[in-house]
């Protein structure tokens, strides 16, 4: 399921590491084991780089502040070429949001990083959203 409000970035151009628009407070709440959370990043916008070398992870960070000065990736994709399914137009990559331990590191956001050379286009729109499909 998925709520307007918990989306972070909406159909936004990423050519090198960036992270989302917007940040969520999840205050003193921790996220349950088990509580079926992801971060989806949804790539609308196919995404390429110079010679096809670039590789993108999607991660979740966290810090305890908004400014995200010292974040700390809760956690990541695994390195996604260029030309996957998962970074065509439609495309999506789910990270499960983990138990954070750390009750400071109150406000999370999504993190987008191509690795190898930047993106030449791509744009993505991320949301944290329950028991999402997984056959995608």
């Amino acid at each position: 399921m998925e709520d307007k409000d918990t989306c972070l970035m909406t159909n936004t151009a990423v050519t090198a590491a960036a992270g989302t628009t917007d940040y969520l407070s999840a205050g003193a709440v921790q996220n349950a084991p088990g509580a079926n959370l992801y971060m989806r990043f949804d790539c609308t916008t196919t995404c390429d780089s110079a010679t096809d070398a670039a590789v993108v992870t999607c991660s979740i960070q966290a810090d305890d502040n908004t400014s995200f000065s010292t974040p700390t990736t809760l956690a990541a994709s695994g390195g996604l070429a260029i030309g996957s399914a998962n970074l065509i137009a439609n495309g999506t990559t789910l990270v499960p949001i983990p138990y954070n331990s750390v009750p400071a590191e109150k406000y999370i956001r999504g993190y987008i990083s191509p690795a190898t050379e930047n993106l030449t286009a791509g744009k993505f729109s991320v949301c944290i959203v329950t028991n999402p499909a997984r056959n995608l």
